[in-house]
């Protein structure tokens, strides 16, 4: 059995990874010591110059305190590096971050996200969210683009002190950016296995009267355009409203991922049966990395709070009593 690295070898080992898996002069990696004020306030931070332009250095910083207690606690050296790599190959197409300290300047950039609160529990460590049940609503910031696709950073806590807000309202301009940049869509599943180019429909412009009960006891399948990061559509209060009109009243979710959501009827619908097929659902999900949460929720009108349910429609309306009573 290997022994452990001490905190020291831990962080020389990775800078010289670094050095070497990406071809870096030796004076490219260094080590800030964490300071009682200043950048690196929170921590211990390797930094890696990334690329030179005209108006000087591109510089990404790694939290390696963060990193050594993940290795200790198991993770292991191949991972670490793994989750290193994807960093530092974001980092060259990161031209919103380098705007993280003006909030007027990033702030057309913040979107929402969601994320199991446990299984993210590392990441989410100093990353700004707020949680609803089981599930971490999270901020991230576009901050670049690559050949395949965007990148995306989830932003650290301390930028809220750096910007002079308060999280709430922080996250309120992310959701109503997320509804400008993930704009709603409904998916038809026949539609998405049988026609190509199918891009899903508008959601805002579906009339109430092409959804029939069987589709309502069926459920909805709710999303973004693209079908990525989907699920976070069920936030937007404009789609909420929407939601309440077409499924006349309450509503379930099941999240089946992070890229979308199930909407059905709760007038029409079990918990228990809802709750088997989320189930299977996740027993068939490809990607770890995609699941969400393994509870269904319940959206209440009277309240205007998505509520988590715990395995009973007698336990949610003891909730709400209880919310009531409060």
């Amino acid at each position: 059995m290997c022994q452990r690295l001490t905190y020291e070898e831990f962080v020389q080992k990775l800078r010289k990874w670094i050095i070497k898996d990406a071809h870096l002069p030796e004076d490219y990696v260094f080590l800030k010591k964490k300071e009682k004020t200043g950048i690196t306030a929170n921590g211990d931070r390797l930094f890696v110059v990334c690329a030179e332009t005209d108006s000087g250095k591109d510089i990404c910083g790694i939290f390696v305190e963060e990193l050594y207690q993940d290795y200790v606690e198991g993770t292991s050296m191949e991972n670490i590096e793994a989750r290193v790599k994807c960093d530092l190959d974001r980092a060259g197409n990161m031209e919103n971050t380098r705007y993280l300290n003006d909030y007027e300047k990033v702030r057309e950039h913040l979107f929402l996200g969601l994320l199991n609160l446990e299984k993210h529990r590392h990441e989410l460590k100093n990353a700004v969210y707020k949680t609803m049940g089981d599930i971490a609503i999270t901020l991230y910031v576009h901050a670049g683009t690559l050949k395949n696709g965007i990148t995306y950073l989830k932003v650290r806590s301390e930028y809220l002190e750096t910007w002079g807000l308060e999280k709430d309202d922080v996250l309120h301009d992310a959701l109503l950016n997320s509804y400008r940049i993930l704009s709603p869509r409904i998916y038809d599943f026949k539609k998405m296995m049988y026609t190509p180019g199918y891009a899903g429909d508008d959601f805002m412009n579906v009339d109430p009267y092409f959804i029939s009960d069987k589709k309502k006891k069926e459920g909805i399948c709710l999303s973004v355009k693209g079908l990525t990061n989907g699920a976070v559509a069920v936030l937007y209060p404009e789609v909420i409203k929407k939601l309440v009109e077409l499924m006349d009243g309450d509503f379930y979710v099941v999240f089946s991922s992070v890229h979308e959501a199930l909407i059905h009827s709760s007038k029409l619908c079990s918990l228990e049966e809802l709750e088997n097929l989320l189930r299977t659902s996740n027993s068939r999900m490809t990607f770890q990395k995609e699941f969400l949460t393994d509870k269904v929720y319940y959206y209440c009108r009277e309240k205007d709070k998505f509520i988590m349910l715990q395995g009973s429609l007698k336990m949610l309306v003891t909730t709400i009593r209880m919310d009531e009573e409060n």
